[in-house]
């Protein structure tokens, strides 16, 4: 049995249903559905993580076919600001499981993503 957002959040915490105030239910209708909220929610977690990271002066190398490219980390962090909401909500999902498991490694994940940009468009 599937409960309505009203239920779960009822069981949730205690409260009524009818003390449970409707924008409550669109907020957390429009994150499930993906709509803008959600768009809204992951570009500013990710403006926010990388201005605490300070990522974007690092430099990054990449080889590709022969030829030594290299970008600095504000190119891939602009660029993943500028990515479609879908994209975004998936990179802000894995930094978010990178920050759980291995705060570290999130060098090697950018390092990944500007490999990644290199061996699409050159």
């Amino acid at each position: 049995m599937t409960k309505t957002p009203k239920t779960l959040i009822a069981s949730l915490t205690g409260l009524m249903i009818e003390q449970i105030p409707t924008k409550i239910i669109d907020i957390h209708q429009s994150i499930d559905k993906g709509k803008p909220t959600r768009m809204v929610m992951s570009q500013s977690y990710l403006r926010t993580y990388f201005a605490e990271r300070n990522l974007a002066n690092d430099i990054i190398t990449v080889e590709h076919k022969g030829n030594t490219h290299i970008i600095e980390g504000h190119a891939i962090i602009d660029m993943i600001l500028q990515a479609p909401a879908h994209e975004q909500a998936q990179i802000a999902n894995t930094i978010r499981k990178i920050e759980w498991t291995a705060p570290s490694a999130i060098n090697g994940f950018i390092v990944h993503l500007a490999n990644c940009y290199i061996e699409t468009n050159f």
